[in-house]
This record gives structure tokens, sequence and C-alpha cells, in this order.
């Protein structure tokens, strides 16, 4: 038998994900200022209590989230659910859900929620016996990440600090929540402020665009009107300041649509008349003011940046812009300095590399104050490498050039979605941070013992999806003193997520980059990641698909290295080591040095066999392991046939703005699309290049790089030739190679002889980013990808034989 859902209380955290769906009430008719239970709920809840059979319960559960994706957002639809207590309790509720909700818990309204994806702590006393919990809640169009779920912590254990560090602090805090509402069209602002009728609230009406400030007294739960008519053509900012408290809160952001539309206009206009970059920089700004979902004050602080850009007026702003090199793109950082900063003075850099461009560490933290802190979307979740770690190593070039930054002191935050592309860069890059906090997320368990040297926390919990079943793997492989966790019992990903419930700061501080750690274990399968503090390869040996190093300093005249599947490496000598006389065992041989004058030892590698070498000439096969997606990992350019097909223009299209396989299925990118006549060698040689070829319209190579560019497969409009053989038939052929003039440089070349193949191959039908931190992908990852006669064929590198995949 069906009956209202049901959860039982007894002073342990609990997880309520499961709801009773009592009705559905127009959107229209929605009112957001009226805290009655509406009398189609009450009918309902009367109706499921006499007919318990008739319930609907939302079980469509995801990651142990309450799935919301699938209801109408033209609907407002009405949970139920019912907590059973053997006592009174003090509680703390913990809820977060997507769009525009009201709560009551026993007919009393509790919160409103009026943002896109939110979570609220709110502390509430259950009584003895049943207690009703009702949600009225309305999706957002185009929301596919709407999700909810309650959690309860018993209030004691919140003091104490068992359920998260700083909690308490939370809950001590006087928070005064506000809801407003702003007719744009009439240009009335209402707003009510969601506590008692006794509590009497002071404060400013502040207009930050036009000088006027005005003292009122509000009562809660008393809605209040404000007339904004004389300004419905302009762009303002109204908000209040609560007398008492150094917080702003915002009530309305008018984007007329009159002033917006004039700015496009202008916007056009220096589309044509000014050059290629700038015009790309309008269209840039233009497009990020269009994204749905971005908080308010960022729409308004865009419209106020393409405005000022259109006039030459300079903009004072924490949200900074400037032009990524990797598409002509306008990227936004936004950064906090530290007060009274000193630019003869280098800070440490906090950077929070954003989830989903919701809310920010430079806005909410309050200490930190000595820091730089800086948040950064890079435009999409691709669990590490590519595009996204392109775009985190262009923000931290911005930040180093326009800020007194110490490179020792950099300190990296990651939540969630981002945590993957955190735990990727310090994988990859061991000696990039001084330090990292994460917040779930989940590293590459292979090569996990590269961050056997730095200080990090991350917070964790057996009801988070990344660590169901692996609560201890981490610290089991690491064994390290650097290594902390943060262990949350029965708390989900969502509730981990929130930085003011953890000491940050305390932990940053004092920490500082330890260039010549005593010991360092580095292994990789992708040679773009070579480095780790003192330690260099030169790549992963033929044949292979990894390598390890294991190096110890043990004294000042003794380094000792077990290395494996390297063609060779460098040792920079720390400072320390007595060049007079010292040694060095590599695989147990043993290298001595006398009267050494350089500051590194090189040594060859031939089948795990090394001998020291004076420089090293070999060039890097930075593609291997990669494989074909490397032309993502810096700037790209894509040309094709001055004279070409729709089919090669949309294949063209999908290259330049590429899917992913994560949790939001794009990435804000978009790389310029040329034609081959444009093409200028000598312009090209810091970019990344993909050419798409058709047999019927041929772009000849040695026309651009004559002979020095070697092309392994040969393509003909009737076969394609690897080696010695040919392969007569249709094929579509997908092969990468080095720049001949930057050996860090990747060249793409497409070809197909029928074009109708770019439609079907489902490598250039669509073009899926894989997560990166899921390791080798057997299609992408290999320096060739051929689709002949209907099969599938790979190279993993040059010289090996094609296999079928």
């Amino acid at each position: 038998m069906k009956s209202i859902v049901n959860y039982v209380y007894s002073g342990d955290t609990i997880l309520i994900n499961t709801f009773s769906i009592l009705c559905k009430l127009r959107s229209k008719d929605h009112d957001i200022f009226s805290l009655q239970i509406d009398e189609n709920i009450r009918n309902a809840l009367i109706n499921v209590q006499n007919n318990p059979d008739s319930v609907v319960v939302h079980n469509k559960v995801k990651l142990l989230y309450s799935d919301l994706t699938d209801f109408d957002s033209d609907e407002s639809i009405c949970f139920c659910v019912t907590i059973e207590c053997a006592q009174t309790e003090r509680i703390v509720m913990d809820i977060g859900f997507s769009g525009v909700f009201k709560l009551w818990v026993n007919n009393k309204p509790i919160c409103v929620g009026m943002e896109f994806q939110q979570r609220k702590f709110i502390e509430l006393i259950l009584r003895n016996g049943e207690n009703e919990v009702i949600i009225e809640y309305m999706n957002q169009k185009g929301n596919t990440l709407a999700q909810g779920y309650i959690q309860l912590y018993n209030y004691k254990d919140v003091l104490s600090g068992n359920i998260f560090p700083l909690l308490d602090k939370i809950i001590s805090k006087n928070s005064i929540e506000v809801i407003s509402q702003y007719n744009s069209d009439e240009g009335i602002l209402e707003y009510m402020f969601l506590c008692p009728p006794e509590v009497i609230i002071q404060a400013e009406n502040v207009n930050l665009d036009i000088p006027e400030v005005e003292k009122v007294e509000l009562r809660g739960m008393t809605k209040y009107t404000v007339h904004l008519e004389q300004y419905k053509e302009e762009i303002f900012h109204f908000g209040l300041i609560i007398s008492g408290e150094d917080r702003f809160i915002s009530l309305a952001i008018n984007l007329p649509e009159r002033e917006l539309s004039e700015l496009y206009a202008v916007a056009d206009q220096y589309e044509n008349e000014w050059d290629e970059q700038s015009s790309i920089t309008i269209r840039g700004i233009r497009k990020k003011l269009m994204k749905k979902y971005l908080p308010k004050m960022r729409r308004y602080d865009l419209v106020k940046i393409l405005y000022n850009i259109l006039n030459h007026l300079p903009v004072h702003t924490n949200r900074k812009y400037f032009i990524s090199p990797i598409d002509n793109s306008v990227q936004e950082v936004i950064v906090r300095q530290p007060d009274g900063y000193d630019e003869n003075i280098s800070y440490p850099l906090v950077l929070y590399l954003v989830d989903k461009e919701e809310s920010f560490f430079s806005e909410n933290v309050s200490d930190c104050n000595e820091y730089v802190i800086a948040d950064f979307y890079c435009g999409g979740i691709l669990g590490g490498g590519y595009m996204s770690e392109a775009r985190y190593f262009e923000v931290l070039d911005y930040l180093f050039s326009n800020y007194n930054i110490d490179k020792n002191r950099i300190y990296l935050i990651g939540q969630s979605h981002s945590s993957y592309d955190l735990w990727f860069l310090l994988e990859n890059y061991p000696d990039l941070a001084a330090a990292a906090f994460l917040i779930s997320g989940s590293p590459r368990y292979d090569n996990i013992m590269n961050v056997s040297n730095q200080p990090i926390t991350n917070v964790l919990s057996n009801y988070d999806y990344n660590y169901l079943d692996n609560m201890g793997a981490i610290k089991d492989i690491l064994k390290s003193d650097n290594y902390q966790e943060i262990r949350c019992k029965n708390i989900i990903s969502a509730s981990l997520s929130d930085f003011m419930l953890y000491s940050i700061k305390e932990f940053f501080d004092g920490k500082s980059k330890e260039k010549y750690p005593d010991e360092i274990h580095f292994r990789t399968d992708m040679n773009r990641y070579l480095r780790s503090f003192w330690m260099s390869s030169y790549g992963i040996s033929y044949g292979k698909t990894y390598l390890t190093i294991h190096a110890k300093i043990l004294s000042n005249d003794r380094i000792e290295i077990e290395a494996e599947n390297t063609v060779g490496f460098r040792i920079e000598l720390p400072t320390f080591i007595n060049k007079k006389r010292f040694v060095v065992t590599v695989n147990h041989e043993v290298f001595l040095f006398e009267e050494y004058d350089k500051e590194h030892v090189i040594f060859l590698g031939i089948e795990n066999r090394f001998s020291e070498v004076s420089e090293w000439t070999l060039p890097i096969d930075y593609r291997k392991g990669i494989g074909i997606l490397d032309v993502y990992s810096a700037p790209l350019k894509i040309y094709i046939p001055e004279s070409h097909s729709k089919i090669v223009n949309e294949t063209a299209e999908k290259f330049a703005s590429p899917l992913t396989n994560g949790v939001i299925g794009t990435f804000d990118v978009n790389y310029p699309i040329d034609s081959i006549q444009n093409f200028d060698v000598n312009q090209n040689n810091s970019y990344n290049i993909i050419f798409i070829n058709v047999d019927s319209n041929v772009l000849c190579m040695d026309q651009y790089y004559g002979t020095c560019l070697e092309i392994p497969i040969k393509t003909d409009a009737k076969y394609f030739q690897y080696k010695e053989t040919r392969y007569f038939g249709e094929y579509c052929v997908l092969q990468i190679i080095p720049n001949p003039y930057n050996n860090e440089r990747s060249i793409l070349l497409i070809h197909t002889n029928n074009e109708k193949l770019l439609t079907r191959n489902f490598l250039t039908r669509n073009v899926i980013i894989p997560f990166m931190f899921n390791g080798f992908h057997p299609y992408y990852h290999n320096e060739a990808v051929i689709m002949y006669e209907k099969r599938y064929y790979a190279i993993y590198e040059w010289d090996n034989e094609i296999i079928e995949i």
C-alpha cells in the first residue's frame, strides 16, 4: 500500500530524497509573496490522507539527489514528506533545491528559494510525533541539472563540529532572508523580509547608479513596493543596506530592452569597423551577456562592461576581462585584492576553479584578507586537461601579468566537478601549487603518488558518489602526512560544497612550495606531462604506454633513481649537492661525478639501461598518450578548402565547438575557422592546426610546409597508404603530427575520399571530448584513427601496426 513518504529521525544524519506529489498548480498563479499554504495543496493533502493508495511518489533518484529535471516549468509541483520523531528534537535542516521553491514545516513558512541552484541551513525544532514538510517547487526552463534534497543534522553535533567544522558559525549568524520581485515593464519592485512580523529592520534603500539613499524601517512578513518607473529606460542597480551589517542585498537590476538593442546595434557597427580581434571581443562579451542563468549581478556588470567598451571608458569592478589567445574570446576572472594592495609586495594567490558559475569564493569568504583571491570558470567540465587546462594556465598568466603574485605560494581550490580538474592538475603538475583544498571530485588512482609532496586537504563522504566504496583508498595509497581528509558521515556531494564550512585559510597559512623534496614519485601515460619538481623525463619509451620515476635525495652527495619505460630524464641538481664529488644511482648502476660544473645531469635510456649524456638532442613526441585530442591543449585554428561543401563546413564547426561527456555537455569555446587561402605558415607556428580535406579539393601540405612535413599516412582519391601498404576503398583518416617548425604544437589532418563519411564517422559526426581523468580512450588517444570499410582502426604511436578497435 502506498502512503505519504515517511522518514524517521532518531538523532543521526538522514537524507530525504523521495517525496509524495500532492498536486500541480499553474505557474502563472504562483505568488512568491504568499506564504499561506494554498487551498489546493490543503485539499490534496486531505485527499492523500483519506486515499493513501492514490499517492504518487516521486522516487526518481540520481546520485542520491531527487532528480527534478522532468517537471514542467509552466507548473509548480507540490511535494510532501513526513518526519517522525520519538521526542522533541532540535535539528539543523540542510535543504538544497533548484529553481524557485517555498518550504513549510508543520504549517509554518521556513524559507523561500529564488536562485538557480541553492542550499540553505535552517535551525528548527521537530515536535514529538509526526512532522509535516511541504514544498512548492517550480523548475526553470532548460535546467538540465535540477535536483533537490533535504538533510537533517543533530543540533548538538553541529555545535561540536561533528557535521562540518564551521557549520555552527553559519547557524549562529542572524541571517535575514528577503524575497523580491521586479516587474521591468511597469518599473515596480516588490520585496518582503521572511521573519516574524514583530521584527523591525533598519535599512537604506540604495540606487547604485543614481546617488539616492533613503533610510527606511521595515517590518517582517510585510510586502513593500517601490516605484522605479523613472529609471525604466536606464541601466540601474537597486538594493538595501542593512544597518549594523556589512551587507548589501540586491533587489533589482534593470536591463531595459531598448537600451540593450542600442548597445547591440553599436556592437554591430563596431564589428564592421574595428579590426578582427576587437570585433571578436565585442562578440565574445555579447555572447556571455546572452547566456542563461548567469547571476543577476554578473549580467548587470557585463552590460556595463559592454557599454563602457563601446564608449572607450575605464571600468572599475572586481570582474576583470581579457582576450583569450586560445580562441580570441573574452574571458572573465573575478579578483579580490587585499586591503591596501601594494604592487611592490608579492602576495599569495588563492585560485578557485569555479564549478558552474553559481557561487564565488572571493565574494563569500570573510578572511584571507592578505591573499589575492581569484575565481575563474574555465567554460566547461572535462575532468582535467584539454581546453580546461589551457584556460586555467592562461588565467594564471593573466594574474601573473597584472598582480604581484608570489609563485611559491599558489593555493588552488576546487569543488565537485571542478575538483576533477584540480586533481588532474595536481597529478600532472606536481610543483604547480603550494597547497590545494578539494571538495569531492576524484583523482586518477594510477597517478595518485604524483601528489605525495603536495599539502592537500580533501573533503569526502561515504554518501559522495566519488567515494561510495573507496573512502580510504587515497590515504591507503599515499601514506603521506601531506594528505589530510575531512570525513563527513552520510552527507551527499552537494551538501559538502560550501567553502564557508571549512577553515581553508588556516590550512593555507604558512605553506610554501618546496623546490627540492627529498623523494619524488612520478607516473605519466601522456607525454604532455613529464615534469615533477627537480625531475624531468624526455618521454615514454617506444612500445610502452606509461613511464615511472622514483627519485630520492639521500644526502648532499648521493641521489638514487629508479626509472622504467622512459627514453631519458634530466635531474636539476639542488644547490646543496656537493659538486666536487657526488653519486647518482640509476636502476642500481652507479655513476660518479667529480668537479662537476653543470646545474643538471641528463641520462639517455635504452631498454631501461641508462648512460649519462651532455645534452639532449632528440625530439619529444608530445602527442603520444593524448593522441588526436592534443590539438585542444593550446590555441587552435581550423582550415578548410576555399571551395567547400556544407558537410565540410559543419564538420569544422563541430571541431570548433566540441561537446563533452560531462554533466554539462557543452564547453564554452569557439575556435576560428578560416579558408586555406588565408593560411600563412609563418603566422601559425604558435597554434595547433586542423586541416580538413576531401579528395575533390585536396589541400596540398607541401605547398605550405615543403618537404619538411612528414605525413605518415599518405592519402589519395582511391586509397590511403601506411608504410608500404595501400588500402583501396572509402576511408576517413584522422592523423596527428608535429608542426615541423615547433615540435610543441600539433597538426591534425582529416582526410576522406567520400565526404559523406564525415557524417557517418562518429569521431567527425559529433566531436565529444572524453573526461581526461578516466585515462586512455580507445579511439581518441591514438595518433591516428581510420574509418575504413565501415570499421575503425588505430595507430597508437607512429611505426606501430594498424590495429582494429
